[in-house]
């Protein structure tokens, strides 16, 4: 009988959770959280009590590992579970692990899938060092043989539950069909990981630190093509885990995918091998400690040498602290509007207002007439250049969609066509308007991604999707120029949201902006702050990649100003209010 013939009947030295457990807690979160993992501790098919990991035939063994690490990683396993499980889909995902054959092996793949999702925020635990780390273990085990079949339905397990439970927020911001989408999504995350733990079995035989490197690379490669494809890179790319620390200088020179890559490199290192050789055993944690230290050093010092000037213009970004909720109008201006004036009137000189996206009714481009003279039931662009510029007295920027008409040729006839852009618009002091048209758009929210936008897709996709007014990609960028109250003109790039976690695009590459501001509405997150938070992270790298001021301003929180060293100067939390770059 080999390994995966394990599921058998019960013997006196079963593992039995739940005495321990009570004892050890006695509330009803770890009976719970024993529910859940007793059946990876203790055989798959819901049968057996017995640990399954044993030598049961001279063709298949696994190796006998210390009780003390599978022990160890299981109490990990379980307070994680007791403090994180909160979505009953997440509790199904999980369960599904159970089908893995093998003790150990289901002990390593939850531990693998919760410590990755307590690296991301809202929890930010310091396990992104580590946390694939037993993939080495699962699938470098020479003692074991694994068929392709078993290697590949063990990483797409593990890729999809370490992307499903870690991204919840997107399945909650789409407007219909949220998990078929977040589940096709992260089934393409997962690919990554069979592309790993294929490279992972065929360097078995290889020394630690030859399979760590060519590993890493794998998985960068991994994300560079999930990010081409536009589908899950942006939320789950593992850089994001270390942007609030000296790893993250490094991205100005290797880019975020270079400290994703430095990441897989170290948890493809720590992870002792399975030798005989003590030297042999820790030669690859002693090399990965070393080189997390010396990168957490280096970047340590980049940043201490790293010239910080003051941000050449005075900026005042509101944040109205609301969603659009499904029974009632959305004019987030009236709020915008009552903070703007009532810190205006402690101080009035101010260079530059800063509204988020999506914060005036859509609006078209080539509207001459005056449509509203009172602003409680609407307010477009040019309503904003007629009544509020002349209170404010200052250059305003604010997120808005805009329509664009035009005629296209389709069989040889003019066919008139109706174009709308997210923008971010700036109306100077003196009423003129310019716009900054949104470059890339949120897959299957705002459109279709690039490489499938088709005719067909458009048609049918976008209808089932409840996305019945879709956007346009805009097509060239150009920094936004206005002049402060002294006269001197300053040129800022402008990011609509989903741009910030971009860093190819046009805007991160323009050297002669003073500042880039981000707009961005969070409405439909605010349940799960953990979106947010990493916005402000992908926030962080742009500030390092281009080494300039970074403001975001968001509807409902996080809105912040970020100096070029990526550091969070301020930040507001979830509440109404305003931040004044004046009185830093």
């Amino acid at each position: 009988m080999d390994d995966s013939q394990a599921c058998v009947r019960s013997k006196p030295d079963a593992v039995i959770l739940e005495p321990w457990l009570e004892e050890l807690t006695g509330n009803a979160p770890v009976q719970v959280a024993t529910f859940l993992v007793n059946p990876f501790i203790n055989g798959g098919c819901g049968m057996s009590r017995v640990p399954i990991d044993q030598t049961v035939s001279g063709v298949e063994a696994t190796s006998k590992e210390p009780s003390g690490v599978w022990l160890a990683l299981l109490f990990v396993v379980v307070v994680i579970l007791i403090f994180t499980l909160r979505e009953w889909q997440d509790g199904i995902v999980l369960w599904g692990l159970l089908f893995l054959v093998g003790r150990s092996r289901r002990i390593y793949a939850i531990s693998i899938v919760l410590l990755f999702t307590v690296s991301f925020p809202p929890y930010s635990w310091p396990t992104s060092w580590f946390c694939l780390g037993p993939m080495m273990w699962m699938w470098r085990d020479q003692a074991v043989k694994l068929s392709r079949l078993r290697i590949t339905a063990e990483a797409i397990a593990i890729g999809f539950t370490m992307g499903w439970t870690s991204t919840g927020f997107v399945r909650a911001g789409l407007p219909a069909f949220g998990e078929l989408v977040h589940a096709a999504a992260r089934l393409v995350f997962s690919l990554q990981f069979l592309a790993v733990a294929v490279a992972i079995r065929i360097l078995r035989n290889q020394q630690i630190v030859v399979a760590a490197v060519t590993t890493a690379a794998v998985a960068v490669v991994g994300e560079l093509l999930e990010a081409w494809f536009g589908v899950s890179w942006s939320v789950s790319n593992f850089a994001l885990t270390v942007a609030a620390t000296p790893l993250a200088q490094w991205s100005r020179w290797i880019t975020p995918f270079g400290v994703a890559g430095l990441l897989y490199f170290v948890n493809f290192l720590l992870s002792p091998d399975r030798s005989e050789r003590a030297v042999r055993r820790w030669m690859g944690p002693a090399i990965g400690v070393g080189v997390l230290g010396a990168a957490w050093y280096g970047g340590a010092l980049i940043a201490a040498n790293t010239y910080i000037a003051p941000l050449s213009f005075s900026s005042l970004p509101v944040q109205p602290h609301l969603k659009v909720a499904d029974n009632e109008p959305w004019r987030p201006w009236l709020k915008l509007d009552q903070l703007t004036r009532a810190s205006m009137v402690e101080r009035s000189e101010i260079d530059l207002i800063v509204w988020p996206e999506s914060c005036l009714s859509a609006s078209w481009s080539d509207e001459q007439e005056l449509r509203c003279n009172d602003m409680a039931t609407q307010l477009t662009v040019q309503d904003f250049s007629r009544l509020l510029t002349p209170v404010y007295r200052t250059n305003c920027l604010f997120g808005v969609v805009i329509g664009d008409r035009g005629t296209t040729q389709r069989y040889g006839l003019a066919v008139v066509e109706v174009r709308r852009y997210n923008c971010g618009c700036l109306v100077s002091k003196s009423g003129d308007v310019r716009r900054h048209d949104k470059l890339d758009l949120v897959p299957f929210k705002e459109g279709i991604p690039a490489l499938l936008d088709t005719q067909w897709m458009r048609n049918h996709v976008l209808p089932a999707l409840q996305i019945n007014q879709p956007l346009n990609y805009g097509r060239n960028y150009a920094p936004l120029s206005f002049r402060d109250v002294d006269g001197k003109r300053h040129l800022i790039a402008v990011s609509v949201c989903y741009e910030s976690w971009l860093p190819w695009l046009a805007q991160y590459r323009d050297t002669t902006v003073d500042a880039i501001i981000h707009l961005v509405y969070d409405g439909n997150t605010a349940n799960h702050p953990g979106m947010m938070e990493r916005h402000i992270r992908a926030c962080q790298y742009r500030a390092i990649e281009t080494r300039k001021w970074n403001l975001v301003c968001s509807t409902w929180a996080g809105t912040a100003i970020i100096d070029p060293n990526g550091q969070i100067v301020r930040q507001l939390p979830a509440v109404a209010g305003v931040l004044r770059t004046d009185t830093l």
